[in-house]
């Protein structure tokens, strides 16, 4: 086993050598004891491949593995939208803005807020194929999400002829588009 030690201000080894994911949980319990909690953060990609091995090493070791913190940032971010819109427009707008540009951000985000758990939930079923190296199956997911965000937007503002009608598009597209990706995942999951 190689050991890269680094200095930072807080330093650190990165131990490094083949097959190491699968004892991670032992290399950490050395360090940290066992009997807490361990959560996974990594992007889609990484977390599709190696999260399931990571979370089943800690485990063995005796600890709780969290895998999917995705649903706390996007819950945590969907209660600061639905209860600070109007700072947290703010920040992107700055001071010049109008208050019709303020308003118009504010009502975005109480409309779609509410929801980021779908987009949450689509995303880490998207990650799963990624690390069943199922890409077809993710582009087709993200086209489909896409493209039923366009059509709702574009009937929902034929049919409503109101600016805020189009917002609804997200929550629809999003919904009709995680129920796909949730169907994908499983039929991945029985041929896998």
């Amino acid at each position: 086993m190689t050991t890269i030690h680094v200095t930072a201000s807080r330093d650190y080894d990165v131990l490094v050598q083949p097959g190491l994911l699968d004892d991670a949980g032992a290399q950490i319990a050395q360090v940290l004891g066992t009997g807490r909690t361990a959560a996974i953060v990594a992007g889609a990609t990484v977390a599709g491949l190696y999260a399931e091995r990571m979370a089943a090493s800690l485990t063995r070791a005796g600890f709780r593995a969290a895998v999917q913190l995705v649903w706390a940032v996007a819950l945590g971010f969907g209660l600061l939208y639905e209860l600070f819109p109007d700072r947290l427009v703010g920040l992107f707008l700055g001071g010049g803005a109008s208050e019709a540009a303020l308003h118009a951000g504010v009502n975005y985000l109480r409309v779609t807020a509410l929801f980021y758990m779908i987009p949450a939930f689509k995303m880490t079923c998207d990650a799963f194929l990624c690390g069943c190296s199922r890409m077809k199956l993710v582009v087709f997911s993200i086209a489909l999400d896409l493209s039923l965000r366009a059509g709702a937007a574009a009937l929902l503002s034929a049919v409503f002829a109101a600016p805020t009608a189009v917002w609804f598009a997200w929550p629809v597209g999003w919904s009709i588009a995680a129920c796909v990706a949730a169907c994908l995942r499983r039929r991945a999951l029985k041929n896998a």
